[in-house]
């Protein structure tokens, strides 16, 4: 649930307060990374992965968005460009990790 900021009560958090051009910036990471991470496990080398994101999220912003998206809803094209290269660097780094047998696991 999102609220205007966050409540605390017996420790815990009741509720997490995120924007509306926060939430669509971690929209922005978790589509570049995602997409990064499906090409390079299915179909593509991890490098012509990125570059296919980055490429696609450069016309996404800069091309397709402007015209469809509205203009009361509208950020910045570069902002949004950048935050969906950094999903797309965070993939990056995972599928590089994972390759050279740097274990990401969490143990509990």
């Amino acid at each position: 649930m999102l609220c205007a900021g966050n409540e605390r009560r017996e420790g815990r958090v009741k509720h997490i307060h995120l924007s509306f051009d926060a939430l669509a910036q971690l929209a922005h990471v978790g589509w570049g990374a995602m997409l990064v991470f499906i090409l390079a496990l299915l179909f593509l080398p991890w490098w012509a992965a990125a570059l296919l994101v980055a490429a696609a999220g450069a016309i996404k912003e800069f091309v397709v968005e402007p015209f469809i998206e509205d203009p009361s809803t509208q950020g910045s094209a570069l902002r949004d460009f950048l935050f969906w290269c950094l999903g797309v660097a965070v993939a990056v780094i995972v599928l590089l990790l994972r390759r050279y047998g740097v274990s990401l696991s969490v143990k509990g």
